[in-house]
């Protein structure tokens, strides 16, 4: 079985609340699921909702991601960021 590769679209989204829209989105997530609460939106990314397997090694190809330097605060950027790349099962690539 092959790694899956998530495409997010950083032209999708320029603050926490769209960013959250984009990432439900892309991961097929129910509308019931808060990923605005950090709690919540940590145990999305390890897996077991939406199109995730839990805990299975994954991707996500951050598309755009230079026009996100350009619109997002540095210290919010760097919290998105940072939960991807806190996290062991997935790999960040920036394009």
């Amino acid at each position: 079985m092959s790694e899956q590769i998530i495409y997010l679209n950083g032209k999708a989204f320029r603050d926490w609340r769209t960013f959250a829209k984009e990432l439900k989105r892309v991961l097929c997530l129910d509308d019931s699921v808060n990923v605005l609460n950090a709690n919540v939106l940590n145990d999305v990314l390890y897996g077991g909702y939406g199109i995730l397997s839990y805990r299975v090694p994954y991707t996500i190809v951050w598309r755009n991601f230079q026009r996100c330097k350009k619109v997002i605060p540095e210290d919010v950027l760097a919290e998105m960021c940072a939960l991807f790349l806190d996290n062991p099962y997935i790999t960040l690539v920036y394009e």
